[in-house]
C-alpha cells in the first residue's frame, strides 16, 4: 500500500474526533473518503499530512511501509506527501508564481522551475495570471492555485479536501477532470475528501464512509455507486 491509516484516534484539543479509523491507500488509485458534515473526514487528512497528532499509541501511519506519525508536515512533503485544504487557501498577498514557489520551496532552484513550469502547462489560465496577486483571482481560479501548489514538489501521494468547493457547477466538472486526469496521466495516488459524493465516486476506484469519526463502510468506488442502500446508511 502507498499508505496504511491503522486504528488511529485523534482530534482537537481535548475533543476526539476518529475513533479507530483505518483505511488503506492503493499506489496510482484513487481513493475517495465520504461521509457527512462533521464525520471526521478532513480530520483523517490533516492527520495523515501532519497538521494534527496520532492521539494514540496502537494508531499508525505507514507511508510506503515507514510509519510517519509524529511527523510535522513538512517532514511528509519532503517524503512525498503534500495537502491541498478546502476553500481555496491562497496566499492572498503573493502572486500566483510566488504561491507555487512556496509550494516547491523544499526543491533545489532548478528543479523548482521546471516543476513550475510543468504545473503552469497542466494549468493555462494561470499561466497568463501568474503576475497576479492570488487574492484577485476567482474562486475557481484560486482552487486551481491551490492544487497547482500542491503538486509543485511532485508528490507520490496527494490529499484533498473538497476541491469543488464553493465552484460553479461547470468549474466543479472542470476540476474533476484534471483530478482524474493527473491520476490518469502520471498514476499519481490521491486521497480525496469530497461532499459531492456521486461526482467523486465516478472518478475514484475506491471508497470509505466515515461516520461519526468511525470508518462504517468499504468498497470499490463503483460498488458503492450502484449501492443506494450503503449510501444512504453512510449519511444517515
Amino acid at each position: 500500500m502507498m499508505l496504511k491509516v491503522k486504528n488511529i484516534d485523534s482530534g482537537y484539543g481535548k475533543k476526539q474526533v476518529l475513533h479507530q479509523v483505518s483505511l488503506d491507500v492503493e499506489p496510482g488509485k484513487i481513493t475517495a473518503l465520504i461521509g457527512p458534515n462533521g464525520s471526521g473526514k478532513s480530520t483523517v487528512l490533516k492527520t495523515v499530512c501532519g497538521l494534527l497528532p496520532v492521539w494514540n499509541r496502537e494508531g499508525a501511519i505507514l507511508f510506503k511501509d515507514e510509519p510517519i506519525q509524529g511527523n510535522n508536515p513538512s517532514s511528509n512533503i519532503r517524503k512525498g506527501i503534500t495537502f491541498s485544504p478546502q476553500g481555496n487557501q491562497v496566499f492572498n498577498r503573493m502572486t500566483v508564481q510566488e504561491n507555487l514557489e512556496v509550494g516547491g520551496f523544499l526543491l533545489p532552484k532548478q528543479e523548482m522551475k521546471e516543476r513550475i513550469a510543468y504545473v503552469l502547462e497542466l494549468y493555462p489560465m494561470l499561466k497568463d495570471r501568474r503576475k497576479q496577486m492570488a487574492g484577485t483571482l476567482s474562486g475557481g481560479e484560486q482552487q486551481m492555485v491551490a492544487l497547482a501548489r500542491a503538486l509543485t514538489p511532485s508528490p507520490d501521494l496527494l490529499l484533498l479536501d473538497e476541491p469543488s468547493l464553493g465552484l460553479s457547477p461547470a468549474l466543479v466538472n472542470d476540476v474533476f477532470e484534471m483530478i482524474q486526469q493527473l491520476n490518469q496521466d502520471s498514476g499519481l495516488t490521491i486521497l480525496i475528501v469530497e461532499q459531492r459524493v456521486r461526482d467523486v465516486l465516478k472518478i475514484s476506484h475506491n471508497a470509505y464512509g466515515l461516520r461519526l469519526g468511525t470508518v462504517c463502510h468499504s468498497s470499490t468506488a463503483s460498488d458503492l455507486l450502484d449501492n443506494p442502500e450503503a449510501l444512504r446508511d453512510i449519511f444517515l
